[in-house]
């Protein structure tokens, strides 16, 4: 009987990492699988059943003179290539939680009303982002952009210490002026 419960959760194990990571196992594999499967001894039972390896994020820039951008890094969502993913369950950090929509939706109030605070006054949305990235003095312009991630392999973490790989799909052809009650219109 231990001997079966450690296979069974051994498997099971299997079952739910095959989910997670989207490996399509050799037949032989399979079936056992498929049989062990039908005890859910290991189930996936949450908002993402199935998770993907590449990332749509939106990314948050910051100027004086619109011709060098710095990023607003956020401190649980990828941002910063060399960063690796921090684990935060339970903990669900609503404002990057949120942020990951963004791309998968057209409703930008949020987008929106972040950027007006950004712009207006910091101080009240400071702690929502990594203290170096923050600029100095009041920026005179923000866009937003968009960036496809991708999880980097071992070998190129090793080589380079880059946790992801990340590619610009878009700039947004809004940028806000930061000026005083100035609206965002993204």
């Amino acid at each position: 009987l231990g001997l079966f419960s450690a296979l069974l959760v051994t498997i099971s194990s299997l079952v739910f990492s095959v989910s997670i990571l989207g490996w399509k196992p050799p037949v032989w594999v399979r079936v056992p699988l498929a049989y062990i499967s039908s005890f859910r001894t290991i189930n996936a039972y949450h908002l993402f059943v199935h998770m993907t390896v590449e990332r749509k994020e939106v990314v948050l820039e910051w100027s004086h003179d619109q011709n060098e951008w710095h990023e607003y890094e956020m401190r649980w969502k990828p941002s910063n290539p060399k960063t690796a993913p921090r684990f935060v369950a339970p903990h669900q950090p609503r404002v990057d939680f949120r942020f990951w929509f963004l791309p998968l939706r057209d409703r930008t109030e949020y987008l929106n009303g972040l950027v007006y605070q950004l712009a207006s006054s910091h101080d009240s949305v400071a702690s929502l982002f990594v203290p170096a990235s923050m600029p100095k003095a009041q920026p005179g312009w923000i866009r937003a952009s968009i960036w496809r991630y991708h999880m980097t392999d071992w070998e190129t973490r090793r080589e380079t210490g880059l946790w992801w790989d990340r590619e610009l799909l878009q700039v947004h052809s809004y940028v806000h002026k930061c000026e005083p009650g100035a609206r965002p219109r993204f």
